[in-house]
């Protein structure tokens, strides 16, 4: 039982450690102006993978039940492409979703969530292109909504599953398994 306990305790410090060297990583990053705040954006870090991006609110970027970019959406878009030249690194877009059924728009998403989430990204990948970055450079993914930021049914919750993100390839995290 010690033993065990010993070894959670040094998961833990690890845990903390590379979470120390994502957040002086970034830091490192701000500095070197390699990363730029956008309006109507988060910046963040994906603790499992180490990759770091941008993520914009759904319910901005999209009507609801729709992959058409709202015109606020093409403006943070817009920006964040400008950002985006700036950088070598492959970029990949992934479209999340909440978890209630498509009801108006079904007849066009019939696989649900996951085929509007697919379409999202790929709406947003296409507006990348069209402002110049290679296309070679993006990848899409969609999550639907099986990865959510936010637990439970409440309108917050949902609002917060709604997302499209901007993912910078580069993997910052050198700890984590290639598994």
């Amino acid at each position: 039982q010690r033993s065990a306990l010993q070894d959670k305790a040094a998961m833990a410090d690890q845990l903390l450690a590379e979470k120390a060297a994502l957040l002086a990583k970034i830091e490192e990053l701000k500095k070197a102006k390699a990363i730029n705040p956008i309006d109507g954006t988060a910046f963040f870090v994906d603790s499992a993978s180490g990759q770091y991006g941008y993520r914009a609110q759904g319910d901005v970027v999209f009507a609801p039940g729709s992959d058409k970019i709202t015109k606020e959406g093409q403006v943070i878009l817009t920006n964040l492409a400008e950002e985006l030249k700036a950088t070598k690194f492959p970029i990949t877009v992934v479209g999340h979703t909440d978890s209630d059924p498509i009801k108006l728009t079904a007849d066009v998403w019939t696989r649900g969530n996951i085929h509007l989430g697919a379409h999202r990204a790929m709406s947003v990948l296409e507006f990348l292109v069209s402002k110049g970055i290679p296309e070679d450079r993006i990848s899409l993914q969609s999550y639907g909504p099986n990865r959510p930021l936010a637990e439970g049914n409440s309108p917050e919750a949902k609002k917060k599953n709604r997302r499209v993100e901007i993912m910078l390839g580069e993997v910052l995290n050198t700890t984590a398994s290639p598994n």
